[in-house]
C-alpha cells in the first residue's frame, strides 16, 4: 500500500535522529474515508456516507479499489422491483438512487424505506455498522502488508516484513550516497579552489612582471609554469605539483596542462581580474569550510525540510 510523504520524512528523520519509529497506517491523496487496522498484517479502508433524514442516505467516498462505474452496478441491483425474482429480492432494498459523481469526487443519493435506516445502523462487527455492510462500504484491497516485495539497491526482488525494514533497508544505500556526494562536492570545491589560486598566481606576476609571456614559445613558458609549481590542469585531469602524476607531466613536457592559464584573455591579465578571482575563491573556500564541518544528516536533514515545503505548495 501507499504512505503519506509526510510521515515518511517524518520517520527518516527519527532513524536519522537515532529515535524510535511512529507507527504508519497505509494512506491514499485525497481519499476521504478512513482506514482501520484490524491486525499487524491487514488494514480495512471504509467508504463515507451520512444520513440526509430518515429516508435519504448520501454517499460521499467509496473504499479503496472501488470503482464508480462498479459501485453504480451494484446499487443498481438494489433497487426495489417489481419482479417475482425470489433470488434478486433478498438484497432488494433501495427505493432509488441518483448519481452526482464526476471525475473527482463521489457523491450518490440513496432512498430507502421509511425503516431501512433504524433498522441496519447497528452491527456486532467492531469496525462495519450496518449500513456500511449492506452496501458494502468496506474492502481490505490492496492493505495488506503481508507480502511486500521491492527492489533492493542491487536491482534484486527482497521481502520485507514491515514499512520499517523498509526504512531501514533505504536508509544505509541513502546515507552510503550522501557520503560519496560530499566527498565529490568537496573534490570539486577543491579542484576549482586550486584553478582560481593558480590563476590568481598567474595574473599577479604578469602584473608585477615576474613572469614575461611575449614572445616565448609555449613549451618554454610552461617549463618555466612547472618550475613555480603552478597547477596542472586539463578537461580530464588536475595534478598539484607534489604528485607523482606531475612530475611524470613535467619530464614529458606536456604542455596541454597549463592552457588554461596560457589562453586566457588578454582584457582579464589585470589587476581588477585579481580581485574578481580573489572574491571568488574566499567565497568558495567558505562553502567547501562550511561543508567539510557539516554532518550527513545535517544535509540530508536539510534537504527533508527542503522538500516538505515543495511537496506543501503542491497540495
Amino acid at each position: 500500500p501507499q504512505y503519506n510523504p509526510l510521515e515518511i520524512v517524518e520517520n527518516v528523520k527519527r532513524k536519522i535522529n537515532s529515535q524510535p519509529y511512529k507507527e504508519m497506517n497505509p494512506w491514499f491523496r485525497n481519499f476521504e474515508g478512513s482506514i482501520l487496522k484490524q491486525d499487524s498484517k491487514t488494514y480495512l479502508s471504509k467508504g463515507k456516507y451520512s444520513i440526509i433524514n430518515d429516508t435519504t442516505i448520501e454517499i460521499t467516498e467509496l473504499p479503496i479499489g472501488i470503482w464508480t462505474d462498479n459501485y453504480k452496478l451494484f446499487l443498481e441491483s438494489l433497487v426495489i422491483t417489481k419482479k417475482d425474482d425470489k433470488k434478486n429480492k433478498k438484497k432488494e432494498c433501495i427505493v432509488d438512487f441518483k448519481n452526482n459523481c464526476d471525475d473527482t469526487t463521489i457523491n450518490f443519493t440513496i432512498k430507502v424505506p421509511p425503516d431501512f435506516i433504524s433498522s441496519n445502523q447497528w452491527s456486532e462487527d467492531e469496525h462495519i455498522d450496518g449500513i456500511e455492510k449492506v452496501f458494502k462500504l468496506y474492502s481490505n484491497k490492496g492493505l495488506s502488508i503481508s507480502n511486500m516485495h521491492l527492489y533492493n539497491h542491487e536491482n534484486k526482488i527482497v521481502k520485507y516484513n514491515s514499512v520499517n525494514d523498509i526504512i531501514d533497508a533505504f536508509y544505509i544505500e541513502r546515507y552510503n550516497v550522501y557520503q560519496k556526494r560530499k566527498e565529490y562536492i568537496l573534490s570539486e570545491y577543491k579542484h576549482t579552489l586550486l584553478i582560481l589560486s593558480s590563476k590568481i598566481q598567474f595574473i599577479t606576476e604578469i602584473v608585477n612582471e615576474t613572469l614575461q609571456i611575449n614572445k616565448r614559445s609555449k613549451g618554454d613558458i610552461s617549463e618555466e609554469l612547472y618550475s613555480k609549481d603552478y597547477l596542472y590542469f586539463t578537461k580530464d585531469e588536475c595534478f598539484e605539483s607534489n604528485t607523482k602524476e606531475y612530475q611524470e607531466k613535467k619530464e614529458n613536457h606536456e604542455v596541454h596542462g597549463h592552457d588554461y592559464l596560457l589562453r586566457l584573455p588578454i582584457y582579464s591579465l589585470t589587476e581588477e581580474e585579481i580581485d574578481k578571482l580573489t572574491s571568488e575563491c574566499e567565497a568558495l573556500n567558505t562553502k567547501y569550510q562550511d561543508l567539510v564541518k557539516t554532518d550527513i544528516s545535517e544535509i540530508w536533514i536539510t534537504e527533508l525540510d527542503d522538500f516538505l515545503r515543495m511537496y506543501k505548495r503542491l497540495k
